[in-house]
C-alpha cells in the first residue's frame, strides 16, 4: 500500500474513516503540517460555491493513500460533451460551467445567468448535482488572460 504522505495537496473524499472523519467527506489533504506529518482539513464555509477550510486539522500519519479519492479543482469549467440530466433537459456541449461540492464531496455543477448590466455573468448559490460519468466530461478553463510566452508552462 502507498503512504499518504506520497499524495499531492488538494481536495479529496474519504473512501473510508479516516483520522476521525467518516467516509464520504470533503476534505482538504496537505501532505505536510507545522508538526511533520500529513494532515486533513474539514470544509467550513461555502462563498461563492467555493469552500474555506478550517485552520487546524486532523494529522493523518500512517494511513493508506486508498483512504483518499482525488477530486477536480473547484472552479471554471467547459462540458466536453452534451449530456442529458434527465429527459427534459440537455446540457450543450462547450457550456460553460462552474464545479463545486457538498460537504459529501460530491460534485455540483452551476450554471452562469447574466448580470442586469449584461456585460458580466454570475452563478447562483444553487446548482445540479452531477454522477461521476458527467464528472470526466470537464474540461478546466484558463481564465488568465495574455502572458508572457515564458509563463505558459
Amino acid at each position: 500500500m502507498t503512504p499518504i504522505s506520497t499524495l499531492s495537496c488538494g481536495l479529496y473524499r474519504t473512501t473510508r474513516a479516516v483520522a476521525g472523519i467518516n467516509a464520504d467527506h470533503l476534505v482538504y489533504f496537505h501532505n505536510h503540517s507545522n508538526e511533520g506529518p500529513p494532515i486533513l482539513l474539514l470544509p467550513e464555509t461555502n462563498d461563492n460555491n467555493r469552500w474555506s477550510f478550517a485552520q487546524n486539522g486532523r494529522l493523518v500519519e500512517g494511513e493508506d493513500s486508498d483512504a483518499l479519492a482525488p477530486l477536480k479543482q473547484e472552479g471554471l469549467y467547459r462540458v466536453r460533451e452534451h449530456f442529458h440530466p434527465d429527459q427534459d433537459r440537455v446540457v450543450a456541449a462547450d457550456s460553460l460551467v462552474q464545479l463545486g461540492y457538498n460537504r459529501a464531496a460530491e460534485p455540483i455543477l452551476f450554471f452562469p445567468i447574466s448580470t442586469p448590466d449584461a456585460n458580466s455573468i454570475a452563478f447562483p448559490s444553487r446548482g445540479m448535482k452531477i454522477p461521476a460519468t458527467i464528472y470526466e466530461l470537464l474540461s478546466p478553463l484558463d481564465l488568465r488572460g495574455p502572458r508572457k510566452p515564458t509563463q505558459l508552462h
